[in-house]
């Protein structure tokens, strides 16, 4: 866990939803079980963690839709990186198409609904990382 909480905040000090998202995605729990196994490992303070929980709690239903969707035919694990070369420009859509198994009009939808509900969140949320 502190291995991928290293390489997202990538030279920042705090990390925002967006990140903790993906971060839990990689373990396949909610965001509010990471914020909980990150205090268990000492890279968040309690109090942060409690706060975070609070502001998180009903948001994250956002991008929590994993449970409803039908069982993928990849990995969570390999979405979420294909999501994250995406997001960083390192994929275009038709080779983002081609690792999801999907079309390019669908991955098109998939990305545009993303960004979509990413930016219906009304207040960011971001989380201190103690230095270990």
């Amino acid at each position: 866990m502190k291995t991928a909480v290293s390489r997202q905040l990538r030279e920042k000090k705090t990390l925002d939803f967006e990140d903790l998202f993906d971060i839990a995605r990689q373990f396949a729990v909610s965001v509010p079980a990471l914020v909980w196994q990150m205090k268990s490992a000492g890279i968040v303070k309690r109090e942060d963690a409690e706060k975070l929980a609070e502001q998180i709690k009903g948001r994250s239903s956002y991008w929590e839709t994993r449970t409803n969707d039908p069982p993928s035919r990849r990995p969570l694990r390999f979405e979420a990186l294909a999501i994250e070369a995406m997001d960083k420009g390192l994929m275009g859509t038709g080779k983002f198409a081609e690792y999801m198994g999907i079309s390019r009009r669908e991955a098109m939808k998939l990305l545009d609904e993303r960004a979509d509900k990413f930016w219906q969140e009304e207040s960011r949320v971001e989380i201190e990382v103690i230095d270990s």
